[in-house]
C-alpha cells in the first residue's frame, strides 16, 4: 500500500523496485534516476526507511564503485541476499542502462 511513503521516499522506492533480481545500482545511480543526480545521500536515507524490504530490494543498492554499505540488517545479510542472486561484493556492478527506465 503506498498510502505508507509519500514524497521522496516514495519516488525513491518505486524506482528502486524496477531494479532486476541479480543486480545492484548505486545510490548515485538511483538519485540520478529519479531526477536528483546530487542527492545520493537523500536516496541513502528514503532506501533506509523501506517499509518492505522483502518486496522492494533495498539491498541491491550498493556504494560507489560496488561498496557494500548500508543495509539495516547487516552487511553480511546483504553479502548473502547478492550472492543468492548471483552477486558477489566484488561482482556488484549497476543495472544496465538499457534497463534503467524500464
Amino acid at each position: 500500500d503506498w498510502d505508507r511513503v509519500r514524497g521522496f521516499r516514495r519516488v525513491v522506492l518505486k524506482e528502486l523496485a524496477k531494479v532486476p533480481y541479480g543486480e545492484t545500482t548505486t545510490y548515485g545511480e538511483l538519485a540520478a534516476r529519479v531526477g536528483r543526480g546530487k542527492a545520493a545521500r537523500a536516496v541513502g536515507a528514503a532506501v533506509g526507511r523501506n517499509p518492505w524490504p522483502v518486496i522492494i530490494p533495498c539491498h541491491r543498492v550498493v556504494g560507489a564503485g560496488g561498496k557494500m554499505v548500508g543495509f539495516g540488517h547487516g552487511i553480511d545479510a546483504k553479502r548473502t541476499l547478492l550472492a543468492f542472486e548471483g552477486r558477489s561484493a566484488g561482482n556488484a556492478t549497476a543495472c544496465p542502462k538499457n534497463r534503467q527506465n524500464g
